[in-house]
């Protein structure tokens, strides 16, 4: 599955298999379907990306393809959350384009930041 981080179950929860079923839901077939056309967001497993492969729209079809051929999950470490909290790709993102940093240093600084906090 690619995506779905934010999905998540709380390690106190009193219905983790309950929990885990929903997360399930939302994840196969028809619900996963559903919600990727009610969203715009590309479906987060492979066999329901038919559809947007197929797409001849300019705007879906290289963005479905490149999500199939080079996707890839997020880190299983529970310490990848304080990577999305402190925003590093989007800072990343925001240095280079607003031409703070260069590409190279950017993802440097990024690549560091990030492996200080999985670290941790």
């Amino acid at each position: 599955m690619l995506g779905g981080s934010h999905l998540s179950i709380f390690n106190t929860t009193k219905n983790a298999d309950l929990a885990w079923q929903f997360v399930k839901l939302m994840t196969t077939g028809e619900f996963a379907e559903k919600w990727a056309d009610e969203t715009g967001y590309f479906p987060g497993v492979q066999s329901a990306m038919e559809e947007s492969l197929a797409s001849t729209d300019p705007l879906v079809a290289p963005f479905a393809q490149q999500m199939v051929e080079g996707g890839a999950s997020v880190p299983v470490t529970p310490n990848f959350g304080a990577v999305q909290a402190k925003k590093t790709t989007n800072s990343m993102i925001q240095a280079i384009l607003s031409g703070q940093k260069d590409v190279a240093t950017a993802t440097k600084d990024a690549a560091a930041e990030m492996t200080e906090l999985l670290n941790q």
